[in-house]
């Protein structure tokens, strides 16, 4: 058996990530902030390394490898599987958002990149609920190779990839993609409370030092100077 579907169905390793993951999610959250208080869209990088860091905690180094080159086309290795991560805010759990494939940016790249497309990693969803400016919960979402294929098998390329237009760089898995990869039995899901508190969120070096001694103290705060 796939040793992530053993994760998914081992309730202390739920719990872990209910204890953990929203509050290091919020705090990745409040120090994204801009003057205005609205959240910067570098958040997205800053999310997956929370949940990186989470996941590292509870299965050890040898099962999860993150400290990985920048240019690679996956984000982390679980149980020796390249797995790619993705984040989207979504106001319930049965909207699949806006989820990117790629950020290759201009229209003739986009065709090529989903003509030359092939599912090579496993896909992990971070899905995060919020309501009227107010955060319910976290959805994980795992995605095994074998089922993004079937799902691209049945849709074909031009109905699981769509090409964004205007403004917006990149190509998005389609709605009708994400709905169909979500509903197949052999993706895991896992969903958590956002049982946190915004007590001393502007306080960034507080943060920093929990965050460390929580997790690994040779881990580096996420740099809120790149971009997802």
């Amino acid at each position: 058996m796939n040793p992530i579907y053993k994760l998914f169905c081992n309730e202390e390793f739920q719990k872990h990530l209910q204890d953990k993951l929203p509050k290091m999610l919020n705090k990745a959250q409040c120090i994204n902030r801009n003057s205005t208080g609205v959240v910067n869209q570098s958040v997205g990088r800053d999310r997956e390394d929370c949940l990186k860091v989470v996941v590292k905690n509870y299965i050890g180094n040898e099962n999860c490898q993150i400290d990985l080159p920048e240019k690679l086309p996956y984000d982390w290795m679980l149980f020796g599987r390249s797995n790619q991560i993705r984040t989207v805010t979504i106001p319930d759990i049965s909207k699949p958002g806006i989820i990117k494939a790629n950020w290759v940016s201009g229209r003739a790249n986009g065709i090529l990149f989903r003509k030359n497309f092939e599912v090579n990693h496993d896909l992990t969803l971070l899905r995060l609920i919020k309501q009227n400016e107010e955060m319910l919960g976290v959805e994980i979402c795992y995605i095994p190779k074998s089922t993004q294929r079937v799902s691209l098998r049945a849709l074909g390329k031009k109905r699981f990839l769509k090409i964004s237009s205007g403004n917006s760089k990149g190509v998005r898995f389609s709605s009708e993609a994400i709905q169909m990869m979500l509903a197949h039995p052999k993706t895991k899901k896992m969903q958590l409370d956002w049982n946190v508190s915004e007590d001393h969120s502007h306080r960034l070096d507080f943060w920093k030092r929990e965050y460390n001694d929580l997790f690994c103290r040779n881990w580096k705060w996420p740099n809120q100077n790149r971009t997802h």
